[in-house]
C-alpha cells in the first residue's frame, strides 16, 4: 500500500548536513489484539521516504527512543511467561519480526541505501 501523504513536510535548513528523526513508543508486538502497532506498512514507508532525493544532501539518522518492541505483550506458545530465558527472548523477537516484517525490511533497505 502506498501513502502519498507520507512524505515528511518539514523544512531542512540550507546549511544543515544532518537530519535526526526520532521515533518513540512504537510498541510493536506479535500481531493480534494485544499488538499496539497495527500499521507497520505506514512506518516502513515513512522510513524509506528518507531515502528520497529530498534528503540527498544530508545524513539522516533514525533514533528509536525506547519501547520500540513490546515483549511483555508478546506471548510464547500462547503463554506469557514471567521468567524469560534466552530461548524465550529469541522466540518473542522472532514473533515480533514475523508480525512486522515490513518494518525490518524497511530498516534493512534504509541502512543499505547509498546515493549514486
Amino acid at each position: 500500500m502506498r501513502f502519498p501523504q507520507i512524505e515528511a513536510r518539514h523544512q531542512i535548513p540550507r546549511d544543515s548536513d544532518r537530519l535526526l528523526v526520532i521515533f518513540s513508543d512504537i510498541e510493536m508486538g506479535a500481531g493480534g489484539v494485544t499488538d499496539d502497532f497495527p500499521r507497520t506498512d505506514f512506518l516502513a514507508e515513512l522510513i524509506l521516504s528518507y531515502n528520497s532525493e529530498r534528503y540527498a544532501r544530508c545524513s539522516v539518522d533514525l533514533v528509536f527512543n525506547g519501547d520500540t518492541f513490546d515483549f511483555l505483550k508478546t506471548p510464547v506458545d500462547g503463554a506469557y511467561p514471567s521468567h524469560i530465558t534466552p530461548a524465550i527472548a529469541v522466540a518473542k523477537l522472532d514473533a515480533v519480526a514475523a508480525a512486522h516484517a515490513d518494518f525490518f525490511e524497511a530498516l534493512r533497505d534504509f541502512v543499505a541505501f547509498e546515493w549514486p
